[in-house]
């Protein structure tokens, strides 16, 4: 599985069906640089967690007729209890990066295994409680605590 660079909603998600394939089709120009290439793990989980300073929300999306779960490719989002790893995973994430806030993006095996599949500062909020004007009201409140703090 690849992701292209900049394509978002699900639609730069490309399957493969062996890395000599993605090194194909990166030889030939048809795949563009840059992208990022992962495994794809059958039956695996994607979650979503929204960090804002304290405030934190995860929420599983799942499309049972796609390989690509997200809400824009007709996956459906339900709430999700992170257990202590999670949590702890994503706080290691967050302090690592130095972001104030993201959207991370977590992905859960089968086996319960938890990896970072993406990070982002601007994520989409379709499946999550908090409202894309609460969203921005906290983000903002964060730029000017930051600000006020001569930190950033």
């Amino acid at each position: 599985m690849c992701k292209l660079d900049r394509a978002n909603g699900g639609l730069g998600i490309l399957l493969f069906s062996s890395i000599e394939d993605v090194y194909s089709q990166a030889v030939l120009g048809t795949l563009k640089f840059p992208f990022v290439v992962q495994p794809f793990i059958a039956d695996s989980r994607d979650v979503r967690v929204i960090v804002l300073g304290e405030y934190t929300e995860a929420y599983q999306r799942h499309n049972p007729d796609n390989f690509r779960h997200n809400l824009h490719c007709g996956g459906k989002s339900s709430s999700w209890e992170m257990n202590e790893e999670q949590v702890a995973l994503c706080r290691k994430v967050m302090q690592r990066a130095d972001f104030p806030y993201a959207c991370i993006d977590l992905l859960i095996d089968p086996d319960g295994r938890s990896w970072v599949n993406e990070i982002n500062l601007r994520g989409g909020l379709s499946g999550a409680d908090i409202s894309q004007k609460d969203y921005l009201q906290a983000v903002d409140v964060i730029h000017t605590t930051l600000l006020e703090q001569g930190q950033r």
